[in-house]
């Protein structure tokens, strides 16, 4: 993995030539062979590293996602766990966290891949050399320039071949919070970008705080412009079960998942509305689909098996 903080944003700064864009429809012709081949196949793309939706979701190329929560729920730790899981199927990954320093997330990252609180030298050793040149680290704390964004989206893909970006979070792309206009230009921005450079595009967002943090969010209860709901590909909601915690500071007993994940919208697929519940293990930051289940070791069990598809043909304008 490697650190990156010193980029020349105005290198990335242009877009590519429109005429490079333009097409006549019998050009899709062989795209759209193997586009109605793959609608029979079932979900294609990169999976999350939870076995039991592995053929329900799916992360192709050219495409957005807003991963949403409330405020101290837990999304850049989970987001960091997915990013372990595109790894694991040997995917580069460029992560902007922009509210840590990349010391701190890599370490995170570390304990959630070797399933270790504190791991030794040699298991650091280890996963250093896991997928080496496959996890690059934008290591910068504070708000960038919308431009920016933009432009550290070109240099990940145009200069490092990563396949996902992730952009954490989306208020430290921008000057104020209240700018809505601001804001649908940007999630535009990132749309068009996603598809410009063919690389799918991770937003973390915060959610709106409502009467209770026991209250289940929806997709209307993301931040600011509406717009930004309209205009991606995919919605993630993560929220803890504080109700489960409740119970447990109380000296009470529960065998609740401890977060869930709500798939808010899914325009490739069919899997909105439904629910991943997860258990967390305090210890390591890693999660699991079952109660009482072991946490395992990326680095040493190999990603769970799911079965093939074949390779994502983008065709543009199906959706």
């Amino acid at each position: 993995m490697e650190y990156m903080n010193d980029i020349d944003f105005e290198k990335y700064s242009q877009t590519l030539d429109i005429r490079n864009r333009v097409k006549e429809k019998s050009e899709f012709y062989d795209d759209l062979i193997q586009f109605f081949k793959q609608k029979m196949i079932g979900v294609t793309g990169d999976k999350l590293p939870f076995k039991s939706v592995q053929k329900d979701i799916g992360f192709d190329h050219s495409q957005t996602t807003i991963w949403a929560g409330i405020n101290g729920h837990g999304k850049s730790m989970l987001m960091g766990y997915i990013a372990l899981g595109f790894l694991r199927q040997n995917k580069k990954v460029f992560v902007a966290s922009l509210e840590m320093t990349g010391i701190s997330t890599v370490g995170r990252m570390a304990s959630q891949a070797l399933a270790k609180q504190y791991p030794a030298e040699d298991e650091l050793k280890k996963f250093c050399d896991w997928h080496l040149d496959q996890l690059y680290i934008y290591d910068h704390i504070g708000t960038i320039d919308p431009w920016q964004v933009i432009a550290v989206c070109r240099f990940a893909k145009q200069e490092l071949g990563v396949d996902h970006i992730i952009i954490d979070n989306f208020s430290k792309c921008l000057k104020s919070d209240t700018d809505l206009d601001a804001q649908k230009d940007l999630i535009n921005q990132i749309f068009e970008a996603s598809k410009e450079l063919k690389v799918h595009i991770h937003v973390v967002h915060h959610a709106k705080k409502g009467h209770s943090e026991e209250d289940q969010i929806g997709k209307f209860d993301l931040r600011g412009a509406g717009v930004i709901s309209d205009v991606v590909d995919n919605i993630f909601l993560v929220q803890r079960n504080v109700k489960k915690e409740r119970i447990i500071r109380d000296g009470g007993q529960s065998s609740e998942a401890d977060v869930s994940l709500l798939c808010a919208k899914n325009r490739h697929g069919d899997f909105t509305g439904g629910f991943i519940p997860l258990w967390f293990d305090r210890q390591t930051y890693k999660y699991s689909e079952a109660y009482g289940s072991e946490f395992d070791d990326f680095i040493a069990s190999g990603f769970p098996k799911h079965e093939p598809v074949k390779p994502y043909v983008e065709v543009e304008g199906a959706y």
